[in-house]
């Protein structure tokens, strides 16, 4: 179980006071309305509140420069909704700076029934009674003091993790914003152990069956995930996939060519047979991709892996200092990074191949030596099909036809495991 220690949070109730604008001018005094609007704004963007509801920082006076901290942001209007940034905190007190992530969430901003509000612009709808009555906005940070471990990676998971605290913040009493239910006082105490050890901790639940998941993940396969007793959760697991799978980058535009969001939510690779019949690489592994744990066994219903998911878990594994989620991040970001690497680099080698033969076969040799070739061409034939690139998709329908008439030992490596899945009851 990750320490606690070094790890910190701070949720700041934030009241700005706005500059009051009347509605219902004409044209021409709204122009100069408006200017006038903003000139006032800007005067007034020091003029704002900011009181510590709840706060785990080992003194007062670290607390009191973080909150002059946040101030001097808020100032600058350089606290955003929606996308928090990562800093660091310098402390008197303190050897070394705080790591911190802080993001600014704005809740009960509108009742469901006031379609009128949602009309307004955020200034005009900000300087009437009603929405200040509603509108509650909160500063929340999480830091740690912990040199090694950088935050910045784990910044879209810490966003997810505030749009959780800003639906909890929504059930608390609107009369008083500074104080807060228990439920997120565990949500706050727990984002260490959340969002940053959840790839470690995946990692050992998943132990010998690590390199079929990543090649999973790699093709974007929806897996269905069950956990019981066990001290990964099924959200780490979840989390874990999804941070390893490169869905919104190799599939960016393929996603945005189907005609449903159904459709753009389930895309999967299609490998194509000497045949030209496609069959997804779940269906060559002879199952359903989904996962179980039960106490410490772990099974794995896809079996098909390659040498990069072989190599990539081999480096996830062998990470020295495994108490550091930042290490274990990296490799995964790196790997990530390689792949998208690879992916380009044939994208570009099938362009030429188009008019060049000796440029088709380095894009069989390339194929053949990248260790994740069966992916690469998957993705590429069903990215030139759905952008209906004709040549591009010509080019790899002759791959696919020149590798699948090779003997079975030179054809690309993707290696299938003969045993299957053994679940527990």
């Amino acid at each position: 179980m990750p320490t606690t220690r070094g790890f910190y949070y701070a949720l700041y109730s934030y009241h700005p006071h706005r500059v009051q604008q009347s509605v219902g001018q004409t044209s021409d005094e709204g122009s100069e309305s408006v200017a006038s609007f903003l000139r006032k704004e800007a005067v007034a963007d020091g003029d704002f509140s900011l009181t510590c509801s709840r706060h785990s920082l080992e003194s007062l006076a670290v607390e009191t420069e973080l909150r002059d901290f946040i101030s001097r942001r808020l100032s600058r209007g350089a606290v955003y909704t929606g996308s928090g940034n990562v800093v660091s905190v310098p402390v008197k007190d303190l050897l070394a700076p705080l790591s911190c992530y802080f993001c600014l969430l704005r809740v009960n901003p509108q009742s469901p029934s006031d379609a009128s509000a949602s009309a307004m612009s955020p200034a005009a709808a900000s300087s009437t009674p009603d929405f200040k009555r509603r509108s509650r906005e909160y500063v929340v940070c999480y830091l740690t003091d912990r040199t090694e471990i950088d935050l910045l990676p784990f910044r879209s998971e810490l966003d997810s993790y505030a749009h959780d605290l800003q639906g909890l913040l929504q059930q608390d009493n609107p009369a008083d914003s500074s104080q807060v239910t228990s439920d997120v006082v565990s949500h706050l105490q727990t984002w260490h152990r959340t969002n940053l050890y959840f790839v470690s901790q995946s990692i050992e639940c998943i132990g010998g069956r690590l390199p079929s998941v990543l090649y999973a993940a790699l093709c974007c396969l929806p897996m269905k995930v069950t956990c019981k007793d066990s001290a990964c959760t099924q959200e780490d697991l979840h989390r874990f996939i999804s941070a390893c799978s490169l869905n919104a980058l190799m599939h960016a535009q393929t996603a945005q060519t189907q005609t449903t969001q159904e459709s753009a939510n389930s895309l999967e690779l299609i490998d194509l047979d000497m045949h030209g019949r496609a069959s997804t690489p779940a269906e060559s592994s002879g199952g359903q991709a989904s996962i179980r744990v039960i106490g410490d066994e772990c099974s794995v219903s896809i079996t098909t892996t390659n040498r990069f998911c072989e190599e990539w878990a081999l480096s996830l594994r062998s990470v020295p200092d495994k108490e550091n989620p930042a290490i274990v991040r990296e490799i995964v970001e790196n790997y990530k990074l390689k792949a998208i690497q690879h992916m380009n680099t044939l994208k570009r080698l099938l362009r030429t191949a188009e008019t060049d033969h000796y440029t088709l076969y380095r894009a069989f040799v390339f194929l053949e030596t990248c260790g994740m070739g069966e992916v690469l061409l998957s993705s590429a034939t069903q990215e030139a099909q759905d952008a209906a690139s004709t040549d591009s998709f010509e080019v790899c329908k002759v791959l696919r036809e020149f590798i699948d008439s090779l003997p079975a030992k030179s054809r690309l490596e993707r290696k299938h495991s003969t045993t299957p899945p053994q679940f527990q009851a």
